[in-house]
């Protein structure tokens, strides 16, 4: 754990002398530390799980712990500037075995040193290392690779995506800072460039056989980015790069790049609180902020500022509008600046936030905003250049079953001619009419809401003769498939936009899909879009007290991104079934505020953290909510109803991966021997 660590001055000044006893006796409280609880060692919490002890940081005057013999126990843990200390637990305390070092710092910042180091590992990180100083203070940008300089294997990879021009920006940025924040548009290459230049950077904070951890919202985008980057680097998927999703995994000894699902990363993070072997988090598509991410999110910068300072963290999407990618910069500063025992920036507590109609402005903006100790860059890239003509087709027409259904149909009949024609007949005003999108035939895409409206459109269209008229496929795309089905949807096809007669040897196909093809995900070949404009989204039903799914209207973040799935490979169109004069959100609701969160308040209990209140949130759930998931774990019989400590049952409830009533369910029935019965019931 950290804590505020006296300059090198005053700790040079002080004598050299053997802990006292009462040091050893027992844990006292200790001068400049924060007053708030602290997490327990990994060792702590693999032989009690859900018992967690008290472990404090202090600092011992330099040639203290030189002169002290190695195996002495100290109750409070200590470091110093001058010594990297490797701390393990005991019966009766702490123990600490010293290893000598040179001083890397000045008089003019406090040392930023990991708290613990679990498994043997030792680190030591100055806090300039983290906040960007220069000379022998910036030891992490020195040690690693020249600057920013990107490798020229990734440079090739990277040639003709937009990030390219990013790149050294994003590695220098990194190299001097534990966080970053990266903004790139469908198609700029995010996804797939910055975790293999990030592992061919080979930074000092970078240790050899350490992974990079990339963040996925569904699993078939995690499936989907691990083969590119395999692909990209002509090896099989679980080699240098895998996966690691529910119910499947490809990764070996060898594995350096291990994308993983949300759920999988909170399970790694319960398991492990200190990430051992994970040098680098990258969040992909923020935007969608799913509860599991804003959670995620939290844990991790919670990692970052208590044990591991050299931890680097990076929140990448393709769009961060209505001011969340300078809230997520601010949030991220503010805890690297208390994990080095900074004061909190002028701009943190007077600054116009976006909450108040602030925005995050240009890119030289962003640069200049982010500037001081400390301070997390925010890094803008441009999108890809293909054209995309925005059709507005309107709203269905009525309210009757079936309207949304029959004009989809509409919509992808039209999206068909127009693929014929090579232009479409009329267009929305505006700089979208300007735009010659000559596309040629390719597939389209359509985003329906849920898997009914799928079935419902697939029968449609081969009942009003679609399917044979143009002579389509009509594929499904949705999280309930098979793996294998799903990809056939994704498999790359031979190039139907190269010309148009190379476009007419292959069968187009009509993909649809819900929101699981909005992001990270790249289907080839299609080059129209028909957006129904709708999405399911998960509300607690007081009454039940459970989510329930509803159909609500995208946000405008959303809306751009299916628009960009028409523009990956070859310019297209994409026909919206709204008003040109709509109104959307700027950004999606963030599900923290209103899922049911039950499940958060197991994560949260087992990561001894009750009510959440000491975890740096971007958004903190709220308060009743919390509490009524507090109040089912206790009715369930997950936690204590005194300590808050999650039970053995509550643990089993958090390894079946589902909702805890469902899952108490489960567990109800396999002790009364009808285990399948109660699955279907849950």
């Amino acid at each position: 754990m950290l804590g505020t660590l006296p300059l090198c001055s005053s700790l040079h000044s002080q004598p050299s002398q053997p802990p006292s006893a009462a040091a050893t006796a027992s844990p006292a409280p200790v001068p400049g530390l924060p007053k708030r609880r602290t997490r327990a060692s990994h060792q702590d919490s693999l032989l009690q799980r859900n018992r967690y002890s008290n472990r404090t940081s202090a600092a011992l005057p330099c040639g203290t712990s030189n002169a002290s013999p190695a195996g002495v126990l100290l109750s409070p843990a200590a470091h110093c500037c001058c010594t990297q200390h490797h701390l393990r637990r005991t019966g009766s305390g702490w123990l600490h075995r010293p290893q000598p070092r040179q001083c890397p710092l000045g008089t003019s910042q406090p040392p930023l040193l990991a708290a613990a180091a679990a498994g043997g590992r030792r680190r030591a990180v100055s806090a300039a290392a983290v906040t960007g100083g220069s000379g022998a203070a910036s030891g992490v940008a020195s040690e690693g690779a020249a600057g920013g300089a990107v490798a020229p294997a990734v440079l090739r990879i990277a040639d003709g995506l937009p990030i390219r021009e990013c790149l050294e920006e994003v590695l220098l940025g990194l190299d001097r800072c534990s966080g970053l924040v990266l903004q790139a548009p469908p198609g700029a290459g995010k996804t797939t460039v910055v975790p293999l230049a990030l592992l061919q950077h080979q930074p000092a904070y970078l240790e050899p056989r350490q992974r990079i951890l990339v963040l996925e919202p569904r699993r078939v985008a995690a499936k989907g980015a691990a083969r590119r980057m395999a692909a990209a680097l002509g090896e099989p998927v679980g080699a240098s790069v895998g996966y690691r999703v529910r119910l499947d995994s490809k990764v070996s000894s060898s594995t350096r790049i291990e994308v993983v699902t949300e759920g999988i990363l909170l399970r790694r993070l319960q398991h492990d609180p200190e990430l051992e072997g994970v040098g680098a988090v990258l969040f992909d598509e923020f935007h969608e902020r799913n509860l599991d991410s804003d959670l995620a999110l939290a844990l991790c910068l919670d990692v970052q500022r208590l044990a591991r300072p050299d931890l680097r963290l990076v929140v990448m999407s393709a769009t961060l509008g209505g001011g969340l990618g300078e809230r997520v910069r601010r949030l991220m500063t503010a805890t690297q600046r208390e994990a080095a025992g900074l004061p909190a920036c002028e701009e943190e507590e007077g600054e116009q936030g976006p909450e108040q109609g602030g925005e995050p402005g240009s890119a030289a903006a962003a640069a200049a905003g982010a500037g001081g100790p400390g301070s997390v860059p925010l890094v803008l890239s441009e999108g890809r250049s293909y054209p995309v003509q925005t059709i507005y087709l309107g709203p269905p027409e009525g309210t009757a079953r079936g309207a949304l259904e029959r004009a989809v149909a509409a919509a992808v009949g039209r999206a068909l001619r127009d693929g014929d024609r090579g232009s479409s007949s009329s267009s929305s005003g505006g700089a979208d009419a300007d735009v010659d999108a000559e596309a040629p035939a390719g597939d389209v895409l359509v985003f329906l809401p849920g898997v009914g409206e799928i079935r419902a459109v697939e029968r449609l269209l081969e009942e009003i003769g679609i399917t044979r008229k143009y002579g389509v496929r009509v594929l499904p795309l949705h999280g309930n498939m098979a793996p294998d089905e799903q990809d056939e949807v994704l498999r790359p096809a031979t190039s139907a936009t190269s010309s148009s007669s190379s476009s007419r040897l292959r069968r187009r196909r009509v993909i649809l899909a819900t929101p699981i093809a909005e992001s990270s995900v790249t289907i080839d070949g299609v080059t129209a879009v028909v957006d129904s404009g709708l999405r399911r989204a998960p509300r607690y039903d007081p009454a039940t007290a459970i989510n329930r799914l509803i159909t609500i209207p995208i946000s405008e973040a959303s809306a751009d991104q299916r628009r960009g799935r028409a523009g990956r490979t070859a310019p297209g169109r994409c026909y919206r079934l709204w008003s040109e004069r709509a109104q959307l959100a700027a950004v999606s609701e963030p599900e923290i505020r209103t899922a049911d969160l039950a499940p958060a308040a197991l994560e949260l209990a087992l990561w001894g953290s009750g009510d959440g209140g000491d975890l740096p949130w971007l958004d903190p759930p709220p308060e009743g909510a919390l509490r009524a998931g507090r109040e089912l774990l206790q009715d369930l019989g997950a936690v204590d109803p005194v300590s808050g400590r999650p039970t053995g049952h509550g643990r089993l409830l958090a390894r079946l991966g589902v909702h805890p009533r469902w899952g108490h369910a489960v567990l109800r029935g396999a002790r009364l021997g009808c285990v399948e019965l109660a699955a279907v019931v849950a």
